[in-house]
């Protein structure tokens, strides 16, 4: 088992969870750029951190 402690930058940690991630077989995207829309009209876009299985966006902080 490993464990990652806190003081690491946020880049650390993101590797580690698409390795967590990909032994897992788990599909995922990173630092997609996502469309954001409200009530049917796109209002802007934005980078996200991960965009796991197309349908859960994962922000790593």
């Amino acid at each position: 088992m490993v464990v990652m402690g806190n003081g690491f930058q946020e880049v650390i940690y993101q590797r580690c969870l698409a390795i967590e991630l990909g032994k897992q077989g788990i599909q995922f995207d990173r630092e997609l750029e996502v469309d954001i829309f409200y009530d049917s009209v796109k209002v802007g876009s934005r980078q996200v951190d991960f965009l796991v299985e197309h349908k859960i966006v994962i922000e790593a902080v």
